[in-house]
């Protein structure tokens, strides 16, 4: 039997044609034309309208600023470098930024380059994965979302696509996605109406690593119109001044020339700062890279006003015991104190805390405010400072003298709060003033300059009632003055075998509400004086302090060193103190070794199983201690070069605005060697000679 091949080959051909057929989209119609419209003019809207399972929250300031750079710089071209706190939602916001400009026809082709080849692809099928689970996105652009869910998972089959007979030519790969191209006369015959333009053109997206093939890269001859740099610092190539020197490279030269020799593209730079010489440290300096326009974002732009609570929170929370895992007991000292702790705060994502329930029922958040802090008592200023405030520490600044709070906080004496050790005969108590309150410190004291620190706290005046009232706070702090005072000789320090201890000599801050301090000290008479520190660091008032000669009618030049009295207008003696000698000598008596004549302790003890993990982890005793040791350590010491010569300064520690305790305990240390103390003795030297009780009667502060 002889078979007509000319029947089979028709039919092959039909069966194909039938195939291609069933095969050909007929794209649906723009279910919501006007939404599609408002959504391309704003991607205010465009965001959470197709996307709201990703975009929940209000965009918030720093949000908007971003998204405004990145459409900026796509719409106008130059470049931006914006440094956001980390999760800060910053790739996505770029990556669903640059997906509406395409829509709108404003960019054609934008290339993610991240740090890593396979990072890339992940946030490029982030991105796929989202246009296909948007039921929103496929109704009102159905031309561009309909051909790919077509594919069904195959990239393979995006070859042979039509759409109404003709080819798409889409792609949907690992590395780079083409949209399908529908011409929009094709669209109208195929029964759209209204005019709608087709925003199915075959714009590119594309993603590389930082160090893949970036040099003269295209696709279908196309070149990149806008290049979103995501994140390309990682910790090894931030350590690296090669590898920093090699990616700068890489975005000024390759990048920079990826849109030809006579073009220029949009670059956007989305970072975090790992360290002062990284990529993003970089680029977002407008000292070193004006062009960049560099913006830095921080999570928490603004601290809260009460310090002091706050640093409580954080020693509760790390101090919990296996009874309060969760930390609820620092959670109720939020609760009942919220509005003071609030107070001052700027949390410029408030939206970014876990209020999911815990085991108590409770929400474990309240506020992003309060999540900041977890953050700080849970990994440390410096991590905290790094990855969300774009403020990471220098690595090669000056020379720090290697005091630590945590070095304070395993000082221990042994000894409960409040009882004076052996062997110490001498307390002195210094009060630093704020309007809030007092923060004062008491110290033991023995002969070889080895000191306790047996008490500290804060009292508060309530003067913030006030307000404005400026006599109103004065009184509020000259009665909290006499109320301290007050307390200290009702209730007496006291030794091991039980026997009071007096303290002898008490120095109050007078830098603030000169007046207010001097008529307390005035009306309280012996043992106390008001003082000034002077000098360079933190808090310090009018000049550097300066010795006095000799002894005048007006003036006690003291050790002539380091402190001197001068007689003021109400005949008070004031306490000049050299500021800066007093913060080193505190702070060198904490780096002095136990057991050594001039160290310092604090009060406490150690457990017998605490003992066996002194090296790993600090004694429940000394988390107690968390604000204290982080007031001292607020500001350091260092060894730096300026202009040339080896100088010490004084630099306050980033994130450590509060430094009361470390005041209220160097003038301990003054009011110590105003009464002998010495830690080289000094053969001549002589204890001071207290001022004597006034004979008048005091006036009241506000009596002018």
């Amino acid at each position: 039997m002889v078979t007509d091949t000319s029947t089979r080959v028709s039919d092959a051909e039909r069966k194909r044609l039938q195939r291609a057929t069933e095969r050909d989209l007929r794209i649906s119609k723009v279910a919501d034309p006007i939404r599609r419209r408002d959504c391309l003019a704003d991607p205010y809207q465009f965001l959470p309208v197709y996307f709201g399972g990703i975009f929940t929250q209000e965009f918030t300031t720093t949000r908007r600023e971003m998204v405004d750079g990145i459409r900026h710089a796509a719409q106008y071209g130059g470049d931006q470098a914006i440094a956001g706190p980390r999760g800060d939602g910053k790739t996505r916001s770029a990556l669903f930024v640059g997906l509406e400009l395409m829509l709108a026809q404003l960019i054609r082709f934008p290339l993610i380059i991240s740090k890593s080849g396979p990072r890339a692809s992940r946030e490029l099928r982030n991105l796929k994965d989202a246009i296909r689970a948007s039921p929103l996105l496929r109704a009102d652009f159905p031309e561009v979302v309909e051909p790919f869910l077509a594919l069904g998972g195959w990239s393979s089959r995006a070859r042979q696509q039509t759409a109404f007979g003709e080819y798409t030519n889409l792609e949907w790969g690992v590395e780079c996605v083409i949209f399908p191209t529908i011409t929009s006369e094709t669209l109208w015959l195929g029964g759209w109406t209204g005019g709608i333009e087709s925003a199915a053109r075959g714009q590119i997206f594309a993603s590389l690593g930082i160090e893949g093939p970036i040099r003269g890269f295209c696709i279908r001859n196309e070149r990149p119109d806008l290049a979103i740099l995501d994140d390309i610092d990682d910790r090894e190539s931030a350590r690296s001044e090669l590898q920093t020197d090699t990616r700068v490279h890489i975005i000024e030269e390759d990048v920079g020339g990826l849109a030809g020799p006579d073009k220029t593209i949009a670059r956007v730079m989305l970072c975090t700062k790992i360290n002062g010489k990284c990529v993003a440290a970089t680029f977002t300096d407008r000292k070193q890279k004006p062009s960049w326009r560099g913006q830095t974002h921080k999570l928490l732009s603004a601290m809260p006003e009460r310090m002091d609570l706050w640093e409580e929170y954080i020693g509760m929370r790390q101090g919990r015991g296996e009874d309060d895992s969760d930390a609820r007991k620092a959670h109720e000292l939020y609760l009942e104190n919220r509005e003071a702790m609030d107070a001052g705060a700027v949390v410029t994502n408030p939206f970014r805390y876990d209020a999911r329930p815990l085991a108590d029922g409770e929400p474990g958040q309240e506020s992003a405010l309060q999540a900041c802090f977890d953050l700080i008592a849970d990994r440390g200023w410096e991590h905290f400072n790094t990855e969300y405030q774009n403020d990471p520490p220098e690595e090669d600044g000056p020379i720090e003298s290697g005091i630590t709070a945590e070095k304070i906080q395993r000082r221990l004496s042994g000894y409960p709060r409040a009882m004076v050790p052996p062997g110490c005969n001498i307390l002195t108590h210094g009060i630093d003033v704020q309007q809030r309150g007092l923060h004062w410190v008491v110290k033991a004291w023995r002969s070889d300059a080895t000191n306790y620190v047996i008490d500290y706290g804060f009292s508060d005046s309530y003067a913030s009632s006030y307000e404005k009232d400026q006599e109103g706070v004065e009184l509020a702090i000259y009665r909290t003055v006499l109320s301290r005072m007050d307390e200290l000789k009702g209730n007496p320090y006291r030794t091991t075998d039980d026997e009071p201890v007096p303290v002898r000599l008490t120095l109050v801050d007078s830098g603030w509400l000169t007046n207010a301090i001097y008529t307390a000290c005035l009306k309280i008479g012996l043992g106390i004086y008001p003082a000034k520190g002077r000098g360079k660091s933190q808090g310090c008032v009018g000049p550097t302090f300066s010795p006095a000669l000799k002894k005048t009618p007006t003036c006690k030049p003291g050790d002539g060193i380091s402190w001197r009295l001068d007689k003021q207008e109400k005949g008070v003696w004031l306490a000049n103190c050299a500021a800066d000698h007093w913060k080193s000598f505190e702070h060198a008596r904490w780096l002095t070794s136990e057991g050594k004549p001039g160290a310092a302790y604090l009060f406490g003890q150690v457990g017998d199983e605490e003992r066996k993990y002194l090296d790993k982890r600090l004694p429940h005793d000394a988390k107690e201690h968390f604000a204290f040791a982080r007031h001292l350590t607020a500001e350091i010491e260092c060894e730096d070069i300026v202009r040339g010569v080896l100088r010490r300064i004084w630099k306050v520690k980033t994130g450590r605005v509060q430094n009361h305790y470390l005041d209220a305990s160097y003038m301990a240390d003054v009011a110590a060697a105003m009464l002998g103390i010495r830690l080289l003795k000094n053969p001549g030297a002589r204890p001071l000679v207290r001022a004597r009780r006034p004979a008048q009667p005091v006036e009241e502060v506000g009596a002018r």
